[in-house]
């Protein structure tokens, strides 16, 4: 089980911080650690998801010049609390917490003050990332299905802390 568990985060360290970057490079903020983060947070428990959060912080910094803590962070508040009082079960009802997460973080980290930013990188970003979230966290149970792991669509909106 360890073996499995520990290729399941190796494998999505590097395709996360690989497609965040790629992202960037064509002038697209996708915070995908951060809503990685609110997956592990849901389907593993908070241990596990601060411990990838550092890792993924740490690559991102390497890899792409910044990093997201702020964005991760508010994220990892919202599905600890999402996880006890959500919709576990399905995906699509995963859009409403990471929407108001990540609008909170944008505000936090980008103001509303810059009308430039807020048109061309914080509603671009904040509408596509909510979307495309449910077919990432969709994925990720693939992968955790695949891999006989704990599931984020079979919880029954509690993850053990282990």
């Amino acid at each position: 089980m360890a073996i499995r568990s520990l290729s399941f985060y190796v494998f999505n360290f590097f395709f996360v911080v690989w497609v965040e970057s790629f992202c960037a490079s064509k002038s697209l903020f996708l915070p995908l650690s951060a809503i990685y983060i609110f997956y592990l947070t849901v389907a593993r428990g908070i241990y596990q998801s601060l411990i990838s959060m550092a890792v993924l912080m740490v690559l991102l910094e390497a890899v792409c010049g910044y990093n997201n803590l702020t964005l991760s962070l508010v994220i990892f508040v919202t599905a600890y609390f999402w996880r006890d009082m959500g919709d576990c079960q399905n995906f699509i009802p995963q859009i409403l917490p990471i929407f108001i997460a990540l609008f909170i973080a944008y505000i936090l980290m980008f103001g509303l003050s810059d009308k430039w930013i807020l048109v061309n990188v914080s509603l671009p970003s904040l509408v596509i990332s909510s979307i495309v979230a449910p077919l990432f966290l969709c994925f990720w149970d693939f992968l955790s299905d695949s891999l006989s792991l704990s599931r984020f669509s079979v919880l029954d909106n509690y993850a053990e802390d282990l």
